[in-house]
């Protein structure tokens, strides 16, 4: 199992699964998406994290309550996990717009900006719910975690996807 799969089938299997019967889409696009969304929205985490003014998100994360979507794939599905991720989605980019970052992820997944845009919430509440988890498991701190994902370059990237998945994981 690749590093990404172990990322995207946390909870035991099914979140990529999940996705792509959420989204109408394929498996490998949806893995595809997430993949390309989840350095996207830690980038924006990590600057409002160091910008002093994420203590809120910090504070939310760190609370564990965001873990469910880690856990279980289905919670992604959940009116809770849309409302929660555009509420993680406002605080980190501030209500910008994120158009951008959905043209480039569907151009690199092979699917409509409509679909990445519709998915960009739920995919801030997966990253959410997998912060959650691991900084609730000691496995680092928020920043450092977010840092990781933000930071990797394309090479890079697996890397480090490959320590989250190994603490988050197991």
């Amino acid at each position: 199992m690749s590093v990404l799969d172990k990322i995207l089938s946390a909870g035991g299997g099914g979140v990529v699964e999940q996705l792509a019967g959420q989204f109408g889409i394929h498996a490998d696009q949806a893995g595809s998406a997430i993949s390309g969304l989840l350095p996207a929205l830690a980038g924006g985490l990590k600057e409002k994290l160091s910008s002093g003014t994420g203590s809120a998100l910090s504070s939310l994360i760190s609370s564990g309550s965001l873990s469910k979507f880690a856990d279980d794939p289905a919670n992604l599905a959940s009116p809770e996990a849309l409302t929660q991720g555009n509420s993680l989605l406002k605080q980190i980019f501030g209500g910008g717009d994120l158009s951008t970052i959905a043209t480039s992820v569907a151009q690199k997944a092979g699917i409509s900006s409509s679909v990445i845009t519709a998915m960009l919430p739920i995919a801030a509440t997966l990253l959410g719910g997998l912060l959650s988890k691991s900084t609730g498991a000691g496995h680092g701190s928020l920043t450092d975690i977010v840092g990781a994902i933000a930071d990797a370059g394309h090479g890079g990237l697996m890397g480090s996807l490959k320590s989250f998945a190994s603490k988050v994981l197991g």
